[in-house]
């Protein structure tokens, strides 16, 4: 059965209305037409609330009471999509413009004739109707996007099937990807994470060794569950080199080299690790294009930047890796987080514009909270961080802190 698509006809003139729903009728159109702009927008309600869809609306632009561009500004108001296709006998250039602004998709002058009339209307059914056919492909492309990241699990799986029930438990559950055991941790720590969505991909964890302990913060691009699954590979790799004692330069290297051959759809991943060895009170920092590390000595509350930089994993096969070697002391604090959380923002009132917390107010919020335990400065930081954005984060946000424990 085919469904005649509804045209709304807007028109104070009795004669032009006539003629205007005598030809839409005779080309095949179902036709409502209504002699001014209250009726109208009034009639409009009444087929919104029946789930009785209009496809097009003409009007004219000059009529009693409301005119043309308060119809279409009404439709809006009521939430309604229509395309428009305006009449007028007025059509200057600032009426013309005023229309383009307002989302008018064709104007047409008087006079005109039946054919070009028709012509107008159809162009715009047509665009509506390329409209949703793209619409749909983009639906089929996100089904083909999620069955090829499907697709990709299953291949991380296969490579990894020692560690297939980590993977499997990651996959079930962001939550138990990115928690900490704090207690067997060799270090004191303390942290907060906050993904965008249900599942994010920020991404950390910390390992023991004998000699200390490895520390791992990742930022996988996105916050869709294709995100998630390549965080997984993250753990996956992570645990392995753990296990191996392999470097942060070894392991940033395995890890660049996993994301190339295997991500069919590339994703752009920051990562640090930073390596403490508590018995010759050493530390060193390798780094993936990830925000830098914060340190905070006990005797002095200015937080200072190990900077080191670094190309991202996954896209460069040669990639290079920043690298940074110093002494560590007990009390020594180090807070490690993703960009999600320097790049909160907010919008000023006064001014409208844009203002992100940075690193700069990164800084002076752990320099506010210096003399707490390390578990209050993380948790009121948190708290200020998410209070300067208004409780509203666009990105996941992770915020990881570590104190060196006394001899």
């Amino acid at each position: 059965m085919i469904v005649k698509k509804h045209i709304f006809l807007v028109e104070d003139e009795l004669h032009l209305r006539l003629t205007l729903s005598l030809i839409l009728r005779k080309a095949g159109f179902l036709v409502t037409a209504a002699e001014d702009g209250s009726k109208a927008l009034k009639q409009l309600q009444e087929l919104k609330s029946r789930s009785e869809k209009v496809d097009l609306l003409v009007t004219d632009i000059q009529m009693p009471g409301l005119t043309g561009m308060q119809i279409i500004d009404g439709i809006k108001k009521m939430a309604l999509e229509i395309p428009c296709l305006v009449i007028t006998g007025y059509g200057s250039k600032d009426i013309v413009i005023e229309l383009m602004r307002m989302g008018c998709s064709e104007y047409l002058d008087k006079p005109f004739e039946p054919e070009e009339f028709l012509k107008r209307v159809n162009i715009v059914l047509e665009k509506e109707e390329h409209k949703k056919a793209e619409r749909d492909k983009q639906v089929k492309e996100f089904e083909y996007e999620k069955s090829e990241i499907k697709r990709e699990v299953e291949a991380y799986k296969q490579n990894f099937e020692k560690l297939r029930e980590q993977v499997d438990l990651a996959v079930g559950a962001y939550k138990n990807l990115v928690d900490i055991n704090e207690e067997s941790c060799k270090i004191p720590i303390a942290y907060h994470y906050k993904p965008f969505s249900e599942l994010g991909g920020d991404f950390m964890d910390i390992r023991d060794s004998e000699t200390g302990c490895d520390i791992l913060v990742a930022d996988v691009a996105g916050h869709d569950m294709g995100a998630s699954y390549h965080a997984v590979l993250v753990k996956v790799l992570f645990d392995e080199n753990c296990r191996l004692g392999c470097d942060g330069q070894a392991f940033f290297k395995h890890l660049n080299t996993q994301l190339i051959e295997h991500g069919k759809h590339k994703r752009m991943v920051t990562a640090l690790f930073l390596r403490l060895n508590l018995h010759a009170m050493k530390g060193e920092i390798v780094t993936a294009g990830h925000p830098p590390p914060i340190c905070v000595y006990p005797d002095n509350p200015e937080p200072e930047l190990y900077d080191t930089k670094g190309n991202v994993l996954g896209i460069f096969s040669d990639a290079v890796f920043g690298y940074r070697q110093f002494d560590i002391s007990p009390g020594q604090r180090f807070f490690l987080y993703t960009d999600g959380v320097t790049n909160a923002c907010r919008v000023d009132g006064p001014t409208g514009k844009k203002q992100k917390l940075k690193g700069n107010g990164l800084d002076s919020t752990l320099k506010r909270y210096h003399f707490l335990s390390l578990n209050e400065v993380i948790h009121h930081t948190w708290q200020d961080v998410f209070s300067f954005c208004r409780y509203k984060p666009t990105d996941d946000m992770l915020l990881l802190g570590m104190e060196i424990p006394g001899a």
